[in-house]
C-alpha cells in the first residue's frame, strides 16, 4: 500500500493520520492543496464579506498598539491549557467501563446488550460520539469568544486578528460542522467492519450468544472502544487549533513589546 499521501505526510492532522490508520477513508479523493480547496467552500457572498474584512483590517492604523501589561497572554495560554486538559480527561473518564447497573449518565460508553449485533448496532455509540463533539463546540466557543474579548483591546495588531478570526469563523463554521458530523459516519464503518469480521470466525461465534465476550482485552469492541477515543482526541486537538492561534498570536505580541 502506498504510503506517501499528503494525509500521511509530517504535516497532517493528527485526526486525518488517525482516519488514516483505521482505514476508512478508502476511494475518497485527496487533495492537498489548501487553497484550492477553501476557495470552494467559499460562495459569492462569503468572498465579498471576507475581502471587505480585509479592507477593513489593512485600513486599520497602528495606534494605541502598546500592550496592556497586565499578562495578558501568560493568563490566557492558562485557560487554554486548563481548557484542554480539563477536556481530555473529561474524555477519559467517559470510556470507563463499570459494572454498575444504574443508569448511564449521557457522557458514558453505552452499556452492552444484544443490540451491538443487529443492524443498528452503532446507533449508541453514534449518540455517545455526537454528545461529546456538542461539548466540545460548546466550550471551546465560549473559551474562543472570551479571548477575543480579552485580546482586541491589547494592541492594534491583535485587533486584526480578532477580526480575520471572527470573519473566518463566521464563514467556516457551518462547513466544518458538516464535515466533523462525518466522522461519526466514517467510524460507524470501523465498527461494523470490526464485528462483522469477528462474527465471521468460527471461533468468535459465541458473541453471538454472548456480547459481552467482546470486551475482552483483545476483543473487537474493546478494539474500538480505543480507537473511538483516539478519534475524539485527535478531534479535540483540530477544534483547539484556531483558538491555539489566538494564544499564541497574543504571546508572540507580548514577546514583541517587552
Amino acid at each position: 500500500m502506498n504510503k506517501s499521501s499528503g494525509h500521511n505526510s509530517p504535516k497532517s492532522s493528527r485526526l486525518l493520520r488517525c482516519l488514516d490508520e483505521l482505514e476508512v477513508l478508502a476511494g475518497r479523493p485527496r487533495e492537498n492543496q489548501f487553497g484550492s480547496r477553501l476557495g470552494r467552500l467559499i460562495d459569492l457572498s462569503d468572498s465579498i464579506a471576507l475581502a471587505d474584512t480585509l479592507r477593513q483590517v489593512s485600513r486599520k492604523e497602528e495606534v494605541g498598539s502598546e500592550m496592556v501589561a497586565d499578562k495578558r497572554g501568560e493568563l490566557l495560554k492558562a485557560d487554554f491549557l486548563e481548557l484542554r486538559t480539563s477536556m481530555v480527561a473529561f474524555i477519559a473518564r467517559s470510556f470507563v467501563v463499570t459494572a454498575d447497573t444504574e443508569q448511564s449518565p449521557p457522557f458514558s460508553l453505552p452499556r452492552l446488550s444484544g443490540q451491538i449485533n443487529s443492524d443498528d448496532g452503532y446507533k449508541p455509540y453514534q449518540r455517545f460520539y455526537a454528545l461529546h463533539q456538542s461539548e466540545m463546540e460548546s466550550q471551546i466557543n465560549r473559551l474562543r469568544v472570551a479571548a477575543r474579548e480579552q485580546v482586541v483591546g491589547s494592541s492594534a495588531k491583535l485587533a486584526r486578528v480578532v477580526t480575520l478570526d471572527t470573519a473566518l469563523f463566521e464563514t467556516l463554521q457551518s462547513y466544518c460542522r458538516k464535515q466533523l458530523t462525518q466522522i461519526s459516519v466514517l467510524l460507524a464503518q470501523r465498527f461494523y467492519l470490526l464485528r462483522d469480521t469477528a462474527l465471521a470466525r468460527e471461533d468468535q461465534q459465541e458473541l453471538k450468544l454472548n456480547p459481552e465476550a467482546c470486551l475482552a482485552p483483545e476483543g473487537w469492541l474493546s478494539l474500538f472502544y480505543r480507537e473511538m477515543q483516539n478519534t475524539l482526541l485527535a478531534e479535540l486537538d483540530l477544534r483547539l487549533q484556531p483558538l491555539l492561534g489566538l494564544v499564541e498570536a497574543c504571546e508572540y505580541e507580548e514577546l514583541n513589546q517587552r
